[in-house]
């Protein structure tokens, strides 16, 4: 898991030009730098689920709130602006092919969400 993440905070900032130690000690505020920490962010709490707490591991001077504020801001991003979408769509290509769990990880990680999904559908009747 620690390469996958790993990957994530180097894909972010290769595809926003972002210096990845500015990102990785939360030193700096140019657009291209916190555009890739909260795609980052985005990604860890939304795809390997990372929680917000322990984002702080990832990110120097993060808290639960500082984590909960920048995943909320690229959500914002990703529904209303164009190049974010387009940065992101790449950035999920990207992660998609690089991968240590090995081939068909995506795929079966929706499967293990669907049999999640059924469980709690079955016990809730």
């Amino acid at each position: 898991m620690k390469e996958l993440i790993e990957e994530a905070l180097r894909v972010s900032c290769l595809l926003w030009n972002a210096d990845i130690e500015k990102v990785r000690n939360n030193t700096s505020r140019l657009k291209n730098n916190v555009r890739a920490k909260r795609m980052f962010v985005y990604y860890i709490y939304s795809f390997l689920e990372v929680s917000y707490v322990d984002i702080k591991n990832y990110i120097i001077g993060f808290n639960h709130a500082s984590s909960i504020y920048h995943v909320k801001e690229f959500n914002k991003d990703l529904d209303n602006d164009p190049d974010v979408k387009k940065t992101f769509k790449q950035f999920m290509h990207k992660m998609n092919l690089y991968s240590v769990y090995g081939s068909g990880y995506m795929e079966k990680r929706k499967e293990i969400e669907k049999l999640k999904q059924e469980l709690i559908d079955f016990i809730n009747k």
